[in-house]
């Protein structure tokens, strides 16, 4: 038992003369201020103070930034250019009220494009699924004759011009040249006679106007007849000019030409026969199936086009940031717009990792504002990480803390310091925490119990600390008081055990 004493007024002096660590609440507690020296020797050389009971919270404390509880940057889900900006930074807007409009006449064509090439593509498919009827048959067996013909009369057009061609490069023919020949002298004949008769007529007596000029348009007839004649053999005779076989091979080329056609034209015919008689090839219908979905997906990606040009508000809030203007061509880059949730708010701390195995999600917190100072907000904790931050060699845990609804005129990016209240009793013995000493090799509890008007080392258990005092559970009483020795009696308590 002497032993026991002993150690623990070594123990005192040892604190005494500042050996000890004096720990606080979260590891260590504070050493007792110096008392004042005192004047008088007699004077009781020690701070004494009566127990009371009370409630204590344990708290974790940590520091962060209030933010909305969501933030949205919007962005166009396609490319185009501005048409409309309907909102503006600071506005409050409404959820699916429309923000901002790109111009979407180019995918209005494309979708009109694309319904033309759905109906294309379906009735082919449906051309391709039909069963071939006779009239089919029939109707393409006469196309094919129509096709025949065409060549036989575009073969004879093409003799013809090469005929006139060769009869242009040879010249005439002597039959030919004695027909031209013998046609100018019936014509010359013909003038001759029609002369003579015309001065006959006006030589006679009595002979009516009408006579006359009926021999005289018998006369110009004539006249004109053996002009043309003498015209016609002079041409025959006449070697051809550079653009009469010029225009000769073009009338060639031009016949050539249909007779490829034509005969293009049957063998079309003819294959358009050969499948209506063998039916559709399942590879044809897979192909045109495939077309008809690729169709289908162009006008649905059009209207997909059309409704991304619209921007709109995904839930109600206020619109804090613009980034586009009218006529402004967008290709992707910065959100066009940011949206804030200013209704409700949240804050971010972190949590070192001795203080986080105390909090828990549910557990109250208090926000002290360093803007709102006189301003009260409370809160629960709402979220812990589950996996840490390491910055340099301190390990934190992120913890989400959501206020309470409250008056308080709370602005994002308000700081603010979060009180975790880890737990709480009430009615218990509480100490201030200057008056308790810390052994770290024996790691227990210490206090001076005041016992007949002496200070005496006691060990104590203790609960719940927070700052500033904590809760005893063993080893003192409700009428107990402890004692903050001063620096004298300290020595004297020294100098009685080791003497001097």
């Amino acid at each position: 038992m002497g032993k026991k004493i002993l150690g623990a007024l070594v123990v005192v002096l040892l604190v005494g003369a500042g050996v000890l660590v004096v720990l606080q609440q979260q590891g260590t507690i504070d050493l007792p201020l110096p008392l004042p020296q005192r004047e008088d020797p007699n004077e009781t050389a020690f701070e004494s103070f009566p127990l009371a009971r009370g409630s204590i919270a344990s708290t974790v404390s940590a520091t962060g930034n209030i933010e909305p509880e969501a933030e949205l940057s919007l962005s166009f889900d396609t490319n185009g250019r501005v048409l409309q900006v309907l909102a503006s930074a600071g506005q409050a807007v409404r959820e699916g009220q429309l923000l901002a409009q790109l111009d979407v006449e180019s995918f209005r064509l494309a979708r009109d494009e694309a319904l033309v090439g759905q109906k294309i593509a379906q009735a082919r498919l449906n051309k391709l699924l039909a069963e071939t009827e006779q009239g089919d048959l029939d109707l393409a067996e006469a196309n094919i004759a129509v096709a025949q013909a065409q060549i036989a009369s575009a073969q004879a057009n093409l003799t013809a011009r090469r005929a006139e061609y060769n009869a242009l490069v040879s010249g005439m023919s002597a039959a030919d040249r004695a027909v031209l020949e013998a046609e100018l002298a019936q014509a010359e004949f013909n003038e001759e006679e029609a002369r003579y008769n015309l001065a006959s007529t006006r030589d006679q007596y009595r002979v009516s106007d009408e006579e006359i000029e009926a021999a005289e348009a018998r006369k110009n007839q004539a006249v004109s007849g053996a002009k043309a004649a003498r015209s016609r053999l002079e041409s025959a005779v006449a070697p051809p000019t550079e653009a009469e076989l010029t225009a000769a091979l073009h009338q060639i080329a031009v016949a050539n030409e249909a007779l490829r056609q034509a005969n293009a034209s049957l063998i079309e015919r003819q294959n358009a026969l050969r499948d209506l008689q063998e039916g559709s090839d399942v590879e044809d219908i897979d192909i045109a199936r495939s077309e008809l979905e690729q169709a289908r997906i162009n006008y649905a990606m059009a209207e997909l086009n059309i409704r991304n040009a619209q921007l709109l508000a995904p839930r109600d809030g206020v619109i804090s940031t613009v980034n586009v203007r009218v006529g402004e061509q967008l290709s992707g880059g910065a959100p066009a717009m940011i949206l804030t949730d200013l209704q409700s708010y949240h804050m971010t701390v972190f949590v070192d990792e001795i203080d986080v195995r105390q909090v828990q999600v549910g557990q109250g917190v208090k926000l002290s504002l360093d803007a709102l100072p006189d301003d009260e907000v409370y809160g629960k904790v709402t979220k812990i990480s589950p996996t840490a931050n390491e910055v340099g060699s301190t390990i934190t845990y992120e913890v989400e803390i959501v206020p309470d609804a409250t008056d308080a005129p709370l602005r994002a990016g308000m700081s603010a310091t979060a009180s975790i209240t880890t737990a709480q009793v009430d009615n218990v013995l509480l100490i201030p925490n200057r008056y308790v000493r810390f052994d770290r090799e024996q790691n227990k509890y210490f206090v001076f119990k005041v016992v007949n008007q002496e200070p005496v080392l006691a060990e104590i258990n203790v609960g719940l600390r927070n700052e500033r005092e904590s809760q005893i559970l063993a080893g003192l009483n409700d009428d107990d008081m402890v004692a903050i020795l001063s620096v004298d009696r300290e020595a004297q308590l020294r100098n009685a055990i080791f003497g001097g």
